[in-house]
């Protein structure tokens, strides 16, 4: 048997470089981005029929940002190198769009029409800020929009501004700004009832604390087994 040429690290990183160059063939195919939209439109709806489910993702996708967010900031090359692909991808959406003489109107009316609707606090707070001011009046960046945009399928609006240093308003109005509908956003808040939930398992039946939580009677049923609670035997019925 001929010996090894290439040790296992070795083979690792070649078989990542690999996978690296074959996305940057196809990641702006057609067939790929119709492949990864329906994938996407499978998962939320997987998430939304069982919260524990999409819980399990949540927590795996903050686990995720988190690592990748350590890496950035201890490596400052790294950093600097993602900051810049974030402003050659936001240069070449605003590019498309500039290509595009109605959808570039479109867009130059709804920058009008958010200009117009501010407030004169909302004014002084976003072209007159410096830096001295507190975080939830710093301008937002391409990162922070960023930030949002990837992770608002898989958190709630309450960690986004927490990880932002921002108020849940603040993120609130930034999602709408963004186009981002707060439809999706509610129905995850609403699975996530681990806080209030997990007081009441074994205490009260698993039927009301899901009418409570506006969740399924499976999704407390599983939760419950899943940490060694017995249920609760006694319901009382108001007369």
């Amino acid at each position: 048997m001929p010996a090894k040429t290439c040790s296992e690290a070795c083979r690792v990183a070649r078989a990542s470089r690999r996978e690296r160059e074959r996305y940057e063939r196809i990641k702006d195919t057609e067939h790929f981005r119709a492949t990864r939209a329906a994938y996407l439109e499978r998962l939320a709806q997987a998430m939304d029929a069982d919260p524990e489910l999409a819980e399990s993702i949540r927590d795996d996708h903050r686990r995720a940002v988190r690592a990748w967010r350590e890496r950035q900031m201890a490596d400052p090359a790294l950093r600097a190198r993602y900051l810049e692909a974030q402003r050659k991808r936001e240069a070449k959406r605003l590019e498309k769009i500039r290509s595009d003489p109605d959808a570039y109107a479109e867009h130059l009316r709804k920058q009008r029409e958010w200009y117009h609707s501010l407030s004169g606090d909302d004014y002084q707070r976003i072209f007159r800020a410096n830096e001295a001011q507190p975080a939830s009046y710093r301008r937002w960046s391409e990162d922070d929009d960023r930030f949002i945009v990837d992770n608002q399928p898989f958190h709630t609006i309450s960690w986004i501004a927490e990880q932002l240093g921002r108020t849940e308003s603040s993120v609130t109005s930034r999602m709408q700004r963004l186009g981002i509908s707060l439809k999706r956003r509610e129905g995850h808040k609403r699975a996530e009832w681990a806080s209030e939930g997990l007081a009441m398992l074994g205490k009260v039946p698993d039927v009301d604390i899901a009418e409570k939580l506006g969740i399924s009677k499976q999704a407390v049923h599983k939760k419950r087994k899943r940490l060694g609670i017995k249920p609760c035997r006694s319901r009382k019925h108001s007369k």
